[in-house]
């Protein structure tokens, strides 16, 4: 293992060897469980509705086979039920917040959650890392989206810039029009890193300005962004902004960050670091909820080790992962996941889940379809026939031609029978920060 590769913001916790790992996972989970049991109306009573008494859990095997999972749509319910904003799973008195932050509210309404004093020093440690793993080192002027820390996920971020000594350049928060300020500001601010929203807009305003990124922003190391990029995705960001395009994640609703290191890009991998010392990891299955085995696709099935306001325990999170638990080349022992994407914006087609991301990266390789909005049409009633996609596209003569091309290799590529859709950019809608990858329909 070389120098190099063991760069990390903390060596000892990051490169952990794994049965150290799972000691102290042990140990903070028991003190979790303790903790909503005896703080949180919401666990309370489904411990007690499950005939769980968390004192009984003696090991991981224990946890995961006795601790009843959870999911938004309960804190939401919840939330109806009661009129409590956080669905009774504060666990201290709101006086000893010191903020409140929501959910993007991508597949319903969104959730609040808070963290306390304490709680915001474990959250700068975690982007931190995120930070530093994914290129960040401190001097550095970081271009990004952080007026107003409405999301979680965007509090963490700019904790992590001051914590490190970031200097960050704040741009409107603006997802979906961002790009003209960023280079308005490029001439007189040349920085080192720029998060990008969302990536199709940017290619889109620098491709309809003629513009050269390189000549605004000459010392530009990088561009990222918290989302789950395609390999289709990451050639075409590249090519236009000519500096590697890095990704990191993953969630608000408990500051989760994620991200890809030097090893993982090098590799092309699309692979995620997750702080295991700080979130307990699980892939489960999307219907029985019982863990996947090695090498196999799983919901991906979170519990916050270290949050004391808001914590979720065995909080599943939607999105479908593989999980590798080897050492990576960077020399962190961590688990990296791969995703595939997100259940909300997936279809079950003649027993096989495709999700869009696994389209995009199909249609993303035609100059017509390029950085166009897409989305599936998922029936109520599953499994489908076939794989809907309606996909905008730029002008072309014969778009008869155009779609039998596009389904053709969605086909070729997927193995299922596809249908698709040329519609106009605006009737693909936007939910909160993200375009609406897949919508419900009746059959």
């Amino acid at each position: 293992m070389t120098a190099e590769r063991m760069d990390m913001y903390n060596p000892e916790a990051e490169a952990m060897p794994r049965g150290e790992l799972r000691e102290l996972q042990l140990k903070l989970i028991k003190r979790q469980l303790r903790h909503v049991n005896r703080n949180s109306s919401f666990f309370r009573e489904k411990y007690r509705a499950a005939g769980l008494n968390p004192a009984g859990i003696k090991s991981i095997a224990d946890f995961q086979n006795y601790v009843p999972t959870m999911d938004k749509d309960e804190v939401r319910a919840e939330r109806e039920r009661t009129g409590d904003p956080f669905g009774g799973t504060l666990c201290v008195p709101i006086e000893k917040l010191v903020e409140v932050n929501r959910s993007t509210g991508t597949t319903g309404k969104p959730n609040i959650f808070g963290i306390t004093g304490r709680d915001k020093k474990w959250m700068e440690e975690a982007f931190s890392r995120m930070l530093y793993g994914v290129g960040f080192r401190k001097g550095d002027r970081s271009m990004v989206q952080g007026g107003s820390r409405w999301h979680g996920f965007v509090h963490g971020v700019m904790s992590g810039h001051y914590k490190m000594g970031i200097i960050p350049y704040i741009i409107p928060d603006s997802t979906f029009d961002m790009m003209p300020s960023v280079f308005q500001m490029g001439p007189d601010t040349d920085v080192d890193a720029i998060t990008l929203g969302w990536p199709e807009l940017s290619i889109k305003y620098i491709r309809e300005n003629g513009l050269i990124p390189k000549n605004y922003f000459p010392r530009l190391r990088f561009t990222w962004m918290a989302i789950n990029a395609t390999a289709s995705q990451r050639e075409i960001v590249e090519e236009t902004w000519g500096v590697p395009y890095r990704v990191v994640g993953h969630s608000g609703d408990q500051y989760v960050p994620t991200f890809e290191c030097d090893y993982c890009y090098e590799k092309n991998a699309l692979e995620h670091h997750f702080p295991e010392d700080l979130f307990f990891v699980e892939l489960l299955h999307p219907e029985t909820h019982e863990p996947v085995g090695p090498g196999e696709l799983g919901e991906l099935c979170l519990t916050n080790l270290w949050a004391q306001a808001t914590p979720y325990i065995r909080y599943r999170m939607e999105d479908i992962a593989l999980a590798d638990e080897e050492r990576c080349g960077c020399g962190r022992t961590h688990v990296r996941l791969k995703f595939k994407g997100r259940m909300a914006w997936s279809a079950n087609v003649g027993g096989v889940q495709i999700f869009s991301d696994e389209v995009e990266n199909v249609l993303w390789r035609f100059q017509e379809t390029t950085f166009q909005r897409l989305q599936l049409v998922r029936f109520r009633r599953q499994p489908q026939e076939k794989l809907i996609v309606r996909t905008s596209h730029l002008p072309v003569q014969d778009e008869r031609g155009l779609m039998q091309k596009l389904a053709d290799a969605l086909q070729d590529e997927l193995k299922v029978p596809v249908e698709l859709e040329l519609v106009g950019e605006e009737e693909i809608a936007t939910k909160g920060i993200k375009f609406e990858k897949c919508v419900v329909k009746e059959e």
